[in-house]
């Protein structure tokens, strides 16, 4: 039986990376950048134990999830074959939503 993986999309890394970037820079401290960042990475991989957690969210794209955390963030995933896919995180507003809907991005695709 193959294990289940956590696979992070180039453009949910680039998000974690940009939201680092932007906490570092509006709080003046690396460790509050590096503590949230973390968080979010934690709350990613213990999607691939309880892949249920998140909202489904059929209704904008087939087979997407969300999570939502410490209600400023969503974190978009897709599970495929046991595998959790993180498509991208949203911080602060931006909406993800329209991103979906926008088709650009195809049901857990990487």
């Amino acid at each position: 039986m193959k294990g289940k993986r956590l696979v992070f999309r180039d453009e949910a890394e680039a998000d974690l990376v940009a939201l680092y970037t932007y906490i570092a820079q509006a709080s003046g401290s690396f460790h509050t950048a590096f503590s949230f960042t973390e968080r979010l990475r934690n709350a990613c991989f213990n999607l691939v134990d309880f892949p249920d957690r998140g909202a489904p969210r059929d209704d904008i794209k087939t087979g997407l999830r969300i999570l939502t955390i410490e209600r400023k963030t969503v974190i978009t995933y897709f599970v495929k074959g046991g595998d959790v896919i993180i498509s991208n995180i949203f911080h602060g507003g931006r909406d993800w939503e329209a991103f979906f809907l926008d088709d650009k991005i195809e049901g857990g695709e990487g």
